[in-house]
């Protein structure tokens, strides 16, 4: 896990938004093999 990563998922949890946390990564692969901005990718993680 990178630095990023952790720091990620440590931020997302302070926020409590936990089923954020829970799908970034599904969400980021998708993100990387459907092209997409990182506009999208966060729009659809706050759509959850």
């Amino acid at each position: 896990m990178s630095d990023v990563t952790a720091s990620l998922s440590l931020m997302l949890k302070h926020l409590r938004l936990g089923s954020i946390k829970d799908q970034r990564q599904p969400f980021a692969d998708k993100s990387v093999t459907e092209n997409w901005r990182p506009e999208q990718y966060l729009s659809e993680l706050c759509a959850l």
